[in-house]
């Protein structure tokens, strides 16, 4: 009955229910859940950003796994685009910076560190380049260019920010890498699109 004490009122559910030797009577103790099974997931959906090895067990180091970690892009920009890069480097991404023999044209901007002029001292490409590995092609060869078709393989994402028709011209355009890296993301970055009466219009910081 409602307001007995709880002691009693399991001792008499004991007794109704026969509870005696041979019997457990009744308890309010929660049962304990059992202990859950160690399993590999279901897979995730495609637009999960964790990997399917990551369970509930898993252990992983504090900042060894990060949105992007899976993921490789390949950052064919300079000046123009290097900050998409950048961003996707601080969220974990494996980004690689391909420049031409001499360095990409933020290596070439200032200021410099204490005003000596030399690429590896430009904090315009300190401040948008870290976090990214650098390796030097000349796509202006048949070398660079199938280095780059090797590289891009292997990738999920490239990014490129020069001129509509420049990539395809220079042999790294979607259509050229996409050939063998069919799920390859291949984002070109342009002033005012790759069509249209503008496409080839040059831009500035005031447009």
């Amino acid at each position: 009955m409602p307001g007995q004490p709880m002691a009693r009122r399991t001792a008499r559910c004991a007794a109704a229910s026969g509870g005696g030797r041979g019997q457990r009577a009744l308890s309010t103790r929660r049962p304990q859940p059992a202990a859950r099974a160690r399993s590999r997931p279901a897979p995730r959906p495609r637009w999960s950003v964790v990997p399917d090895w990551v369970t509930d067990d898993t252990e992983i180091e504090e900042g060894s796994v990060t949105l992007l970690s899976p993921y490789r892009v390949l950052d064919l920009t300079d000046d123009r685009g290097q900050l998409a890069g950048h961003t996707l480097a601080m969220l974990g991404a494996e980004v690689i910076a391909i420049e031409p023999p001499g360095g990409q044209r933020a290596r070439h901007l200032g200021p410099f560190v204490d005003g000596v002029r030399d690429p590896e001292r430009s904090l315009d490409h300190w401040a948008f380049n870290r976090g990214k590995a650098s390796v030097v092609l000349d796509l202006d060869t048949d070398e660079g260019r199938a280095q780059l078709q090797e590289l891009a393989v292997g990738a999920d994402i490239v990014l490129t920010a020069g001129r509509p028709g420049e990539a395809e011209a220079r042999g790294y355009g979607y259509e050229e890498l996409a050939a063998r890296n069919p799920a390859l993301v291949y984002v070109a970055m342009t002033p005012f699109g790759l069509t249209g009466p503008k496409a080839h219009w040059e831009a500035t910081d005031l447009t």
